[in-house]
């Protein structure tokens, strides 16, 4: 069985009572808090419970979080379906305990799905169902985890770009970034009303042990031999990272700064807005960042095989984006991915020191704390088995796709010039 990363000691930080503020969050209820952020949020938040800066850890998602957050007698589990319009229904109850507490709203839709419906549903209805309950139940605070996509639109690159030099575009590339500044933007709003204060957070990428997103999606393609290809032209520095930790820590000193403020005070300088969270140490190569966590599971990167131009790129993706459509699946390769790759975008989280954010983990640190978690992974034994699999699987996958793409083009032309239209 795989290790969790909360089985394994020292790959995340402990809560640290010289490092937060000493003001209680009351009941925290985290909406979202079975996928990696939320648990390791959760995981934090119950260690609070003891010092009495938390009452307890209330879990709300579509499924249970993993197996050693439920073990502890702090955290309780609620299911919940947002942008459903139940959540008032289902989870009122909940929300009445968090009286005067803390709602995380970590949840989101995948940036992978290109469904622009389920996107909306969670990062903006979801969102809003989520406000209008917490507001009517009397929380003090709600932090709403967003993303650095907000800003993003693929064509204005950024250099250590803060909240006042990186607007929101009027345009984004995708469903994924365009609902996250919509839901930013609903929960900045609402910050004041019946004295609930809000701030909204955005984390760079996100890495850490047992990541299962970006690194388990880059290791997938590294096992079929894709990390041999590059994208031109490579950027020394693209884009920012910034371990889980570091994100948690995030979240809980807004959560605190916006509780021990006066709820009608003007002068408090998180609440209403939003921040960028990063490590602001932008990592050396997009393309080459979790090379070393490969090589500590076990995974070989070979010489650099071929070089593509990003127009190429940007041309296969949109293939791709189309057969998923299609097919109802995830691209293996998208528009934002290739745009992320060439255009610079790093951001800085200074401004976040009106909270007290500063990055506890420092990436060189970080990535040695990755490394050391997949030398202790189960499969890193049997890594090159996987790798043939893998290989089979994607040379099978590719040739079912390649046939059906022939036979459609065939028909295509058959209809075409067929005697029907002369």
């Amino acid at each position: 069985m795989d290790k969790s990363v909360f089985d394994t000691a020292g790959m995340l930080e402990p809560f640290d009572s010289q490092f937060f503020h000493g003001t209680a969050l009351g009941t925290c209820v985290v909406l979202g808090g079975s996928g990696y952020v939320g648990s390791c949020l959760a995981w934090t938040l119950a260690q609070m419970v003891a010092p009495g800066l938390v009452n307890e850890v209330i879990v709300m998602d579509v499924k249970p979080p993993p197996a050693p957050l439920l073990r502890l007698k702090q955290v309780s589990y609620c299911e919940a379906v947002l942008g459903a319009g139940v959540l008032e229904q289902s989870s009122r109850e909940i929300f009445e305990r968090a009286n005067g507490g803390s709602v995380f709203y970590v949840a989101s839709s995948s940036p992978r799905d290109l469904n622009g419906n389920t996107a909306y549903a969670v990062n903006v209805l979801g969102v809003e169902e989520a406000l209008q309950l917490a507001r009517m139940c009397g929380v003090r605070s709600f932090i709403y985890t967003s993303t650095h996509n907000v800003v993003f639109d693929g064509k204005r690159s950024f250099r250590m770009a803060d909240e006042m030099t990186a607007p929101i575009p009027k345009r984004h590339m995708d469903a994924y970034s365009a609902t996250k500044a919509e839901g930013e933007r609903r929960v900045l709003g609402a910050d004041g009303i019946l004295d609930m204060r809000t701030c909204a957070l955005r984390p760079c990428g996100i890495y850490g042990p047992g990541e299962n997103f970006h690194f388990e999606r880059q290791r997938a393609l590294a096992l079929v031999g894709l990390h041999s290809t590059r994208i031109l032209p490579i950027l020394q520095k693209s884009m920012d990272w910034v371990y889980v930790s570091n994100v948690v820590d995030a979240h809980i000193l807004a959560a605190q700064v916006l509780h021990k403020t006066d709820p009608k005070s003007r002068k408090n300088y998180t609440a209403g807005r939003a921040f960028f969270i990063s490590e602001n140490n932008p990592a050396p190569c997009l393309q080459t960042f979790f090379h070393p966590m490969f090589f500590a599971g076990g995974i070989r990167i070979g010489r650099v095989l071929l070089a593509i131009p990003w127009p190429f790129a940007h041309a296969l993706a949109l293939g791709a984006e189309f057969y998923a459509r299609l097919t109802g699946t995830y691209p293996i390769l998208s528009r934002m991915e290739v745009a992320k790759l060439r255009i610079e975008h790093t951001f800085s989280s200074k401004r976040a020191v009106v909270f007290g954010y500063k990055p506890r983990v420092v990436q060189a640190d970080g990535v040695l704390r990755c490394c050391a978690f997949e030398k202790t992974r189960p499969r890193a034994a049997y890594v090159q088995a996987e790798a043939r699999n893998a290989r089979f699987q994607f040379a099978l996958r590719a040739s079912f796709t390649f046939l059906l793409f022939f036979l459609n083009l065939t028909l295509c032309l058959w209809i075409l010039t067929s005697p029907i239209w002369l």
